[in-house]
């Protein structure tokens, strides 16, 4: 690729500067980030010559068909917007990140606000109007996980309280404040993921004035709630800080990420004694989520994590400067999204995915096959690992007549 962008021929190949290719594929780094947005969110989205380039190719133009085959850029930054002043924190923080300068970023931005033009761009790289209140929605996401990280969300006075912390966060340097960060469970998750989709509907709406007010109809029919790549955003998280969310909370989001479906927990009633008088308490149990799963969603799920695991391994191999502590990035990937793939291949193999045909199943089984062994294998998967694969395998030689 190196050696074709530079022939002398190579723009009838990529045309709009074969530099964006280079950038492109060039290693994952802050200063090579923010070298792209300016790239991309700057010089093609500014100036009425280049606006009316990009908009005769219309979503498809090239530029972004050329970003969206390098979808290890797009998860940096999802990573990036909700790590905002506090990279340290995250699991990518093990390796040197090369922060630039201040100077070096326009108006002084944060890496977060940098990290939300890019996502706007690549969703909406025609009109300058909808990358803005992209921008504005995507930005409120990091705010309110933030917030949910750093206290519960539910009393007004510890919220007011998480305020003023994060605010000197953003003036001062972290460690000069002491605020204990906490782990998203189920039904944190679930709050927040609700709370997102009411951002997502409320800029939809904005979104569709927008596009309706607008002389050039270059945004019509761009429809915020139902984009599959605004749902993957959300793995930013998983992807930059794991050991924030726990195992149930892990499932909750790659299955909505996968899906656009927020399901819903199962409540078993139970007495018990509370202050000496028996009470009925209700208590939520995650497991059972999978009998409501259907074959389309359980698929979707499976392949979510295959293509999550790949993209990881891709930002280890071009990030990381110590090859064991890629290999401790990866191995967090799987381990927090380990139990939600062996959940969804168990539900396809109570649905039949055997009538799907053999080739299905040789393709999962090769799919879960490469997943096992990319970075260090997870011990604590291994004996369901090797009860799905033996499964499918069954259903596989019965198929095949051996």
């Amino acid at each position: 690729m190196e050696l074709g962008s530079k022939l002398p021929f190579s723009s009838a190949y990529f045309p709009y500067k074969n530099h964006l290719l280079r950038m492109l594929a060039g290693a994952l780094s802050l200063e090579n980030f923010l070298n792209l947005v300016r790239a991309t969110c700057g010089q093609f989205s500014h100036g009425r010559k280049h606006a009316m380039d990009v908009t005769r190719t219309d979503h498809k133009s090239l530029c972004r068909a050329l970003v969206i085959d390098f979808p290890e850029w797009f998860y940096f930054a999802s990573f990036l917007l909700f790590a905002g002043n506090n990279l340290e924190e995250s699991l990518m923080s093990k390796c040197t990140l090369g922060t630039p300068e201040m100077g070096q970023m326009r108006d002084k931005e944060s890496l977060s606000s940098a990290a939300a033009r890019y996502i706007a761009w690549v969703l909406s790289p025609i009109s300058k109007s909808n990358q803005n209140l992209l921008v504005e929605c995507l930005t409120k996401i990091s705010e309110s996980w933030t917030l949910k990280r750093f206290g519960s969300g539910t009393d007004d006075e510890e919220a007011a309280y998480c305020k003023k912390k994060l605010k000197k966060l953003k003036i001062h340097d972290k460690r000069e404040v002491d605020v204990p960060a906490k782990e998203y469970d189920w039904q944190k998750m679930r709050t927040w993921l609700r709370e997102t989709q009411n951002i997502y509907v409320k800029y939809t709406e904005r979104i569709a004035y927008n596009s309706a007010s607008c002389e050039a109809n270059a945004s019509h029919g761009f429809n915020l709630q139902q984009n599959v790549l605004l749902r993957r955003i959300l793995l930013g998280i998983l992807i930059g800080f794991p050991n924030y969310v726990t195992e149930d909370g892990c499932e909750l989001l790659l299955h909505y990420a996968a899906t656009d479906r927020i399901v819903q927990q199962s409540e078993i009633t139970f007495a018990g004694m509370k202050h000496g008088k028996w009470n009925s308490e209700r208590h939520e149990d995650s497991s059972t989520w999978t009998l409501e799963c259907s074959k389309r969603e359980a698929s979707a799920g499976a392949c979510l994590v295959f293509s999550l695991t790949d993209i990881v391994e891709n930002i280890s191999a071009s990030y990381f400067e110590i090859e064991e502590k890629g290999l401790d990035f990866v191995y967090q990937a799987k381990l927090k999204s380990g139990k939600y793939l062996i959940k969804c291949v168990k539900r396809l193999i109570e649905l039949n995915i055997h009538e799907d045909g053999i080739l299905m199943l040789q393709d999962l089984l090769n799919r879960l096959a490469r997943w096992r062994h990319q970075g260090r294998e997870v011990l604590l998967f291994e004996n369901d690992m090797d009860d799905v694969i033996n499964s499918l395998s069954c259903r596989s030689s019965s198929l095949s007549g051996d």
